[in-house]
């Protein structure tokens, strides 16, 4: 699942527990401005797949891998 929506990613990611728990992938840009990856990393831990890395980040904004693990 690809996630970019410009700023809405807690409001997204809080509105779809049971998709996230179905998703073995996430791809997920965030918006430093309106949050912190910290957050975003926290409903992930929640609702499904794991922060395994930044796949690019610069001061306005990254973009985050996350997959389940085999052991979910």
């Amino acid at each position: 699942m690809k996630i970019d929506v410009e700023g809405f990613e807690l409001k997204v990611l809080h509105s779809i527990p049971e998709l996230l728990q179905r998703t073995e992938t996430v791809v997920l840009e965030w918006h430093k401005w309106i949050t912190s990856r910290d957050p975003v990393d926290e409903v992930r831990r929640c609702a499904g797949p794991r922060f395994v890395k930044a796949v690019t980040e610069d001061p306005h904004c990254g973009v985050a891998f996350y997959q389940r693990s085999t052991r979910d």
